[in-house]
């Protein structure tokens, strides 16, 4: 029936639609509803965080991935599955600062 056929249209959607359709009008819309007096007051913590927190944090879990998971990987592989952990979600951080009502 109808329903079936949306389900399968979601499943078989192509990865590039969303990032390229669905994720700009979200972060555009967030961006234009930042307050500039908290972005300027943030900004270097912002950039700490963002570049070398998410390097160490990568480089943390590249190591824990290597020593605790049964797969032989090598530490290239580690280290590309901890940067994919430990990448922002924007969104996500937009919608748990939006719900503690920064």
């Amino acid at each position: 029936g109808p329903f079936f056929e949306s389900i399968q249209r979601w499943l078989n959607m192509d990865a590039d639609l969303m990032l390229f359709v669905f994720l700009p009008p979200l972060v555009f819309g967030e961006a234009m509803n930042l307050n500039w007096y908290h972005v300027t007051r943030a900004f270097w913590q912002s950039v700490i965080l963002a570049g070398p927190g998410v390097w160490i944090g990568a480089a943390i879990m590249g190591s824990i991935t290597k020593v605790l998971l049964p797969y032989n990987w090598s530490w290239v592989l580690c280290f590309v599955f901890g940067s994919i952990m430990a990448a922002t979600d924007t969104v996500a951080v937009v919608s748990l600062l939006h719900s503690v009502g920064a």
